[in-house]
């Protein structure tokens, strides 16, 4: 909704600026990650392959889902670097030519102060990786002070 488009609503309704905050961010994330999904290259063995993913969200959390054929839980890592969800998973393969590796790298730009950081939960299970990203309640949230009035 447009400043002064309705003359009903009140534009200091914290419900109202926590809603513009959201799709701020979520305009921020699809602007700069248009894919979500950054990789260094498509070809399946030697370098990194796109992870497809899906992700959902409710008021508690994201979640992310991310498909990655063949690997199990122990051929892959998830970590925060700074701003950024970093998933990455290598299987090394044998073939009658020599070893080769199956490999997944995917970066998602993530505002951490809006996510449980620490609580951060990873399950690997046929294939499927899926991420649960917990995020702050306002009142726990670092980036927002609230001054008394007096």
């Amino acid at each position: 909704m447009f400043k002064g488009s309705d003359p009903d609503v009140d534009e200091d309704d914290d419900e109202i600026d926590l809603v513009r905050e959201f799709m701020k961010y979520k305009d921020e994330l699809v602007e700069e990650n248009p894919n979500i999904i950054n990789t260094t290259s498509s070809s399946l063995y030697g370098s990194a392959k796109k992870c497809r993913s899906h992700t959902k969200e409710d008021d508690g959390a994201v979640y992310l889902t991310c498909e990655m054929p063949g690997l199990s839980k122990e051929d892959v890592k998830v970590s925060v670097e700074k701003k950024f969800l970093v998933i990455e998973g290598e299987e090394m393969k044998e073939t009658s030519d020599g070893e080769k590796a199956r490999k997944y790298c995917c970066k998602i730009k993530i505002e951490p102060e809006l996510f449980k950081i620490n609580e951060i939960k990873a399950e690997m299970k046929n294939g499927l990786l899926k991420v649960t990203l917990s995020k702050l309640k306002e009142e726990e949230r670092k980036d927002i002070i609230h001054v008394k009035v007096d």
